[in-house]
């Protein structure tokens, strides 16, 4: 798998926000994004 050099770069990931009491998820959002470079 090569980065790209140009063009759309596709960003995909999770954001999860933890209890620290529990260990527990309090939730979980996606985040996709397409950036130009």
């Amino acid at each position: 798998m090569e980065p790209v050099r140009s063009g759309t770069m596709n960003f995909n990931s999770v954001l999860i926000d933890i209890d620290v009491s529990s260990g527990l998820a309090n939730s979980i959002e996606r985040v996709d994004r397409q950036i130009e470079i």
